[in-house]
């Protein structure tokens, strides 16, 4: 009996494992045909990262100096 419950087990996961494999496949498969339109904020952001600009390195930036230099730098942006 327990033979059998192990085997329906070991079956049930080998099922579960195929299903998960071949969504992924298929997933996969239309993501690569799909057609994504990039908004403008993507290309933006792709040129910050582009020229090593992020938003760590700006927020550092506008730490710096005194205090009516970063109100400026903020500002500005």
């Amino acid at each position: 009996m327990l033979q059998n419950i192990d085997f329906f087990r070991t079956r049930e996961s080998e099922n579960s494992h195929f299903v998960f494999v071949l969504c992924s496949q298929t997933l996969s498969e239309e993501l690569k045909t799909s057609n994504t339109q990039q908004t403008k904020n993507d290309i933006i952001h792709q040129g910050n990262v582009a020229h090593g600009r992020d938003k760590y390195k700006t927020l550092k930036q506008i730490r710096q100096g005194n205090t009516k230099q970063r109100v400026d730098m903020f500002e500005a942006m």
